[in-house]
Order: structure tokens, then sequence, then C-alpha cells
């Protein structure tokens, strides 16, 4: 009997953990539909999933998990940010600048409890943190202008969409990598 073929589709921008998911075992392959999500929406993502992969399965990070399961019926496996992973990303943006603003493109990354940032912040000795959400990417643009005009000097920025809008502003930026 022939074991089952999963496809799993990889919503992901960090090529470490593309390359370790991608070698799972021979009874499972993966479909890596976008490694940038700026590239389409949501909507557009998913249904490549659905209609031309047929994955059994998306694998996101936690700030995209919870929008695409209410935009399928595929089974969704959720990638946290750990407090290690955020803290690792502030650091290097302190190498950048001294006033890091985190502009989050989603309430859910971490935690709803925004005294985690501040409390890690803190812990790797950054002084000037600020935290912004940004509850859509067409306010992103609105958001990291009053993040600059309130003192950022460099942006932990969140996604390659949030990345990109920054270096467009001669920003510098740190991308947070899970």
């Amino acid at each position: 009997m022939k074991e089952k073929q999963y496809k799993i589709g990889l919503m992901i921008h960090d090529k470490e953990m593309e390359q370790s998911l991608s070698h799972l075992g021979d009874s499972l392959s993966c479909v890596l539909i976008c490694r940038y999500v700026t590239f389409a929406t949501l909507e557009q993502i998913v249904a490549q999933f659905e209609q031309i992969n047929h994955v059994d399965a998306i694998v996101a990070y936690s700030r995209f998990a919870t929008q695409v399961r209410e935009l399928t019926s595929i089974p969704v496996i959720t990638i946290p940010l750990s407090e290690y992973d955020f803290a690792q990303a502030l650091s290097k943006a302190m190498e950048k600048g001294h006033h890091v603003a985190y502009i989050d493109m989603s309430t859910l990354t971490l935690s709803s409890d925004q005294r985690n940032y501040s409390g890690i912040a803190a812990l790797v000795g950054c002084e000037d943190f600020r935290h912004y959400i940004c509850p859509d990417s067409q306010q992103y643009e609105n958001i990291l202008k009053i993040a600059i005009q309130e003192g950022a000097d460099v942006i932990l920025a969140g996604s390659t969409y949030a990345a990109e809008r920054t270096r467009k502003h001669g920003i510098p930026f740190e991308l947070l990598s899970i």
C-alpha cells in the first residue's frame, strides 16, 4: 500500500525555515507559494493554495494564520513568534539606531498584552522603544510617518511588506525573522 503524499503550503519568508520544512520526508512535499507576502493579497494566496496546488495544510506565522483560517477550510498550522525571536531582532535593530519603532501588522503577533514588548525592550537595553499597531497594510505608510515624526530612527519590520515600505523612506530597518 502506497503511503499518502501530503502537500503543505508554506507562507514564510525565512530561508532556514523554508529549507527545513521542505525536507521533512518522502511522504511530505512542500509548496512555497509566497516567500514574500507583499506581492499578493491573502485572498490571492489562499486561492492559489486551494485551486492551483490543492494543498492539505498551510503553514503560516501567527500574524497571518488567524486571517488565513477565516478564508479557507484548509487546516492552518501556526508558527508563533517567541519572545526570544523578538529580543534577537530588537537587538539587531539597536545596532542600526537608538529610537526603535515596531510597527506590528497584527495584534496577535506575540501577545495582545503590549507590556510584553516593552519588557523585552527593557531586558535588551532598548531605552527608546515604541510599539505601533497597524490593523491593515493600507495604513502602514501613515503609521510609519507617525513613527518617524515621533523620532524613530530604525524600524523593526514584522514583514517584508513593512521592510519594503520602510526602505522607500530611507529609514534603516531590521526584519523580524522567525
